[in-house]
């Protein structure tokens, strides 16, 4: 599974993540940084996810950095992966971020969908 291809099973079908996700946009720049993905939860509070195969330490500090971009209140921020090294979640939620750990199989079947459906990414990106 290629990066690019978990994101867009990610946008696609958001409730791989959370139910209740409505996918707002990829790639979008926070001042000096940019955030992969950008829902909006059932609140309709916007929630910023960084996605990584495998979540290391560096990733908290960019999450840092969208907390300081954002000037939302209710914000959410969220590091997304199939694996985080020893010690991240806890750290994560030390912050008051969230993190999301994903499961390979069921993120591969919706690629796989996707795929048969024949989905591009440029049919994501629009709307």
């Amino acid at each position: 599974m290629f990066e690019n291809q978990i994101k867009n099973a990610l946008m696609n079908k958001p409730f791989l993540i959370e139910e209740g996700l409505k996918f707002k946009g990829i790639t979008m720049f926070l001042k000096d940084d940019i955030c992969d993905l950008k829902f909006e939860d059932r609140y309709g509070n916007d929630l910023y996810v960084l996605f990584k195969k495998e979540i290391e330490d560096s990733q908290i500090g960019r999450l840092f950095r969208y907390y300081s971009h954002v000037s939302k209140p209710n914000a959410r921020f969220m590091l997304v992966g199939f694996s985080f090294i020893e010690g991240v979640k806890e750290a994560l939620l030390d912050w008051e971020f969230e993190y999301k750990q994903l499961n390979v199989e069921e993120v591969q079947a919706v690629i796989e969908n996707l795929q048969n459906r024949g989905t591009s990414t440029k049919q994501l990106i629009v709307g």
